[in-house]
């Protein structure tokens, strides 16, 4: 009973829990009915729908709202239950959002849709028809429209007076060209074409086209027979293929024309084009020239189709006389010979096909000229071109030319004409470089989209007013003229830029030259790359000059030709064998190839390594190695020890010179003895000097150990002669008065000394007799046959009067 009890409690607990729980409402989906495109400027139709679910109460009134790029729009009538239609005002805009949503809140659901801005397709332009003459089916075409938004598709549409409903032929969108098959027309019935275009926001069809099929049958194009000239007209004449079921009554074509090297063709004036014949009058000299044509026939009143056009034909014109100047300028060439060059004449210009050119050049002094006319320039033009130096220059090395004897800077001035057999162009004038005249200067250069815009500095204070200046360009480090040519500018310009095929990794010398009325400038030049790379190992390393803490790396410099680009410096790095990759050293050497490297431990290996650098970065490393030599100090200690006693044996030497006389000669300082002059008589006498002289002993030549001047007369000239006559004599200190008056004569009378010193060699003699020097001079004297003797010794300390 109790158990039933609580049984009954739990479940009335249970249903009044489940009472108390919201209700579950089936989910609702929203479709929205609306066009991904919108025609602009008009209004805008669509529908919200209800899919799925039923809707709560409080939904039933109004459960379906529109948003229109965020702006609220009321609902414009209900024609289904579920269903909600809408109408969007015309709008201007690209784009417009639609959002379709259930408002009520436990309902929640929305839909979006991006619509786009469109319009319908245009009207298709009318085709037009045609069967080609080696078929029977029909040939539909028409210009193509601009493509609309939303692409439309197309249809061709085709109708007789014997068929009750037209033909659709679907075509893809964007279709200018349908093809109709025989089986699908009746033949000589009128029929009726056009081309409809439609899309979701509307359609359009072509204007109908009317024919009969017998009527647009195409002949066969013409074929040009030949060409006449009359004087400077060019005439061409063609024929007509007719089939054998068509009998022409005439016909009536059409002719274009155009030169070989244009791309536009011209279209003569139908009333000069007969039906086999047209006259082009005043054409361009000797230019070639295309045509073509096309005829339709004339066949019982009725001009069916023309033709296609023809197969070009090409014509020349006549030719003319050569018009224009020639550019010409001078080539030094390298390792070549000294050359001549010009552009050739374009064919608008030459006006023939057998065209040489006249050279004349005259020396110096410009009193002659020697002229030249010889098909060898028009070969040198081919020359050039299959040396890459361009197709229109034409070279002519001066060595060559006839009555020329010499090279090019041995000629002063050119002239150079182009001939043919009806004329000649006028002579152009060169004058070749003067050394005197100023370059330009600051020469650079800049890469522009595979071109060079080169850069200069006009030539300060020119003593003359510069013309025109000469840009050129030409492949570097090559004894040839490779990528040969140049431009002129104008005197104003401070830039030009060099177009062509320049070829990478390739240095180009490019030269600007300043021309005056007397000659052009010396070249200002500068080496140029289209495009750098990385450069090769660097060749010849080698080591020298190696001791026990540094030596000196050397290599060759990179040839120009193999260094893909301008190499800016060089990364010289050591290492030593066996050592940690961090202690690498490395320095940077620019402008030289030689770099010294410190800072090395003694007996020790080491790897070194250079390599070259341009402006896109280092090229691969080349390696020596080297062993620093051993570092002796034992051998440099000994060295200074030696030195030392050496110094120190010397200066024992110098200080007591006395105890060895063979070190006093060179220690000592050097006096005159005059007991040595051969003037003075010797005598043994020990009174003279007080003291002995130790270096008597070594070098005087007599036994005697005392030597002494015993008497020493001197006789004045008359010039000088005291007014008594009077002799002096004098011993010791006497004699040495009697010299210092002789020494102040002789600094008083300079001028006369020459002529005093004649006078004695002629009268004066001397006498030595038993030690005594007896020199007397007088009116009766005879002089000596012989002059005056010096000795070697004399000559040492003091000039004889000889020299003086």
């Amino acid at each position: 009973m109790r158990k039933s009890i609580w049984r009954d409690a739990a479940l009335l607990l249970l249903l009044l829990l489940l009472a108390g729980q919201p209700r579950l409402v089936p989910a609702v989906k929203v479709l929205c009915l609306w066009g991904q495109y919108f025609h602009r400027g008009h209004n805008v139709s669509g529908a919200c729908q209800l899919q799925e679910g039923p809707l709560p109460p409080s939904c039933i009134t109004q459960p379906l709202q529109l948003t229109v790029d965020g702006q609220t729009l009321p609902p414009q009538s209900h024609t289904h239950p579920g269903i909600t239609n809408f109408t969007v005002p015309a709008s201007q805009a690209s784009r417009l959002l639609i959002r379709c949503e259930v408002t009520c809140a436990t309902a929640h659901s929305s839909c979006d849709v991006m619509m786009e801005a469109g319009s319908p397709p245009s009207p298709p332009p009318s085709p037009e028809c045609v069967i080609p003459h080696d078929s029977d089916n029909i040939i539909c075409s028409w210009e193509p429209d601009p493509p609309a938004t939303p692409p439309a598709s197309l249809s061709l549409y085709l109708t007789s007076t014997r068929q009750e409903s037209p033909k659709v032929m679907p075509l893809q969108p964007g279709s200018v060209r349908v093809l109709i098959d025989r089986s699908a027309y009746v033949s000589h019935s009128n029929l009726e074409v056009w081309v409809s275009a439609w899309n979701q926001l509307g359609s359009a069809r072509s204007d109908v086209v009317f024919f009969n099929p017998a009527h647009i049958k195409k002949p066969p194009p013409p074929v040009f027979s030949h060409s006449e000239l009359d004087g400077s007209d060019l005439t061409v004449l063609w024929n007509m293929i007719q089939d054998n079921a068509v009998g022409s009554m005439g016909r009536r074509c059409n002719l274009r024309y155009r030169p070989y090297m244009e791309q536009n063709w011209t279209e003569a004036d139908s009333e000069l084009v007969g039906e086999d014949t047209f006259t082009l009058q005043d054409p361009r000299p000797h230019t070639l020239y295309l045509f073509q044509v096309r005829c339709a026939i004339m066949e019982e009143g009725v001009t069916t189709v023309a033709s296609d056009w023809s197969r070009p034909y090409s014509a020349r014109s006549a030719e003319a006389a050569p018009v224009g100047a020639l550019d010409v300028w001078a080539d030094a060439g390298g390792g070549e010979a000294p050359a001549l060059v010009w552009k050739e004449l374009p064919p608008a210009l030459s006006h023939s096909a057998a065209l040489w050119y006249e050279v004349r050049q005259c020396g110096a002094d410009r009193s002659s000229w020697v002229g030249n006319r010889t098909k060898e320039a028009r070969e040198g033009c081919r020359e050039a071109a299959d040396r890459g130096g361009g197709g229109s220059c034409c070279r002519l090395y001066l060595a060559r030319c006839p009555g020329v004897t010499g090279v090019m800077t041995e000629v002063r001035e050119v002239s150079v004409s182009a001939v043919n057999r009806l004329g000649r162009t006028q002579p152009t004038h060169l004058l070749f470089e003067n050394k005197d005249l100023p370059a330009p200067q600051s020469v650079s250069y800049t890469m522009e989209k595979g071109n060079l815009r080169v850069s200069w500095v006009p030539p300060p204070d020119p003593s003359e007013h510069v013309q025109e200046f000469v840009v050129q360009r030409k492949e570097a480090g090559l004894n040839c003229s490779r990528g040969f040519d140049w431009i002129r500018v104008n005197a104003t310009q401070r830039s030009a830029i060099l177009t062509g095929v320049f070829q990478n990794y390739t240095p180009y010398t490019v030269s600007v030259f300043a021309l005056y009325s007397s000659g052009h400038s010396p070249p200002a030049s500068v080496t140029s790359y289209t495009l750098e790379g990385v450069p090769p190992a660097v060749p010849g390393l080698s080591v020298s000059q190696i001791s026990f803490s540094k030596a000196t790396v050397a290599w060759e410099p990179i040839p120009l030709r193999e260094s893909r680009g301008r190499v800016r410096r060089y990364q010289v790095g050591w290492v030593e064998v066996g050592g940690p990759e961090d202690q690498q050293q490395n320095i940077t050497v620019s402008g030289q190839c030689q770099a010294q490297v410190s800072g090395l431990a003694p007996g020790r290996q080491y790897q070194l390594w250079v390599s070259a650098e341009t402006q896109v970065g280092q090229g691969p490393r080349s390696h020596i190695s080297l062993t620093t030599y051993e570092r002796n100090d034992l051998m440099v200690m000994v060295l200074c020890i030696v030195g030392v006693i050496i110094v120190f044996a010397v200066f024992l030497l110098c200080k007591q010179p006395r105890r060895w006389p063979l070190v006093s000669v060179c220690c000592c300082e050097k006096i005159p003895d005059p007991r040595n002059s051969r003037l003075y008589g010797v005598q043994k006498d020990t009174s003279l000097l007080q003291e002995p002289k130790p270096w008597l002993w070594a070098s005087s030549s007599l036994s005697e150990s005392f030597q002494k001047i015993c008497q020493l007369e001197v006789i004045p000239s008359p010039e000088h002669t005291d007014t008594g006559g009077e002799e002096r004599r004098s011993t010791g200190e006497g004699g040495e008065e009697g010299e210092w008056e002789r020494e102040r004569e002789r600094e008083g009378g300079e001028e006369e000394e020459e002529d005093e010193w004649g006078r004695a060699r002629k009268e004066s003699y001397s006498e030595m007799k038993d030690g005594e020097v007896l020199v007397a001079v007088g009116p009766g004297a005879i002089p000596p046959q012989t002059p005056p003797f010096f000795s070697d010794y004399e000559k040492h300390f003091m000039p004889s009067p000889l020299e003086v």
